[in-house]
């Protein structure tokens, strides 16, 4: 059950973030405000986050792709790693 509950968390959140996207493609000061205040409005919108953890907004422009370097494993704290979870079913996004 707390699979389940885990993984409609997670679509959820996903959902939620796509809307901050959309928002933010159309509406200047909440992107400004997702920048500075980024923790703050991704609970507000409902993107689940982990507060132990400091978020930041890159935006990719037309002349510029983000990669993002992962944090190396050895520094992930043990009760930050999740179990494996089956992945052999795709998940489902339901459009906005």
């Amino acid at each position: 059950m707390r699979d389940a509950m885990d993984t409609k968390k997670y679509v959820e959140g996903m959902q939620n973030w796509a809307k901050v996207v959309s928002k933010a493609w159309t509406d200047e000061k909440f992107k400004k405000r997702l920048s500075l205040e980024t923790n703050k409005v991704l609970l507000e919108e409902g993107v689940p986050i982990d507060s132990d953890f400091q978020y930041k907004i890159l935006e990719n422009t037309k002349d510029e792709i983000n990669f993002i370097i992962p944090i190396e494993r050895k520094l992930i704290r043990p009760k930050k790693l999740n179990k494996p979870t089956n992945t052999s079913k795709p998940i489902k996004f339901k459009p906005l």
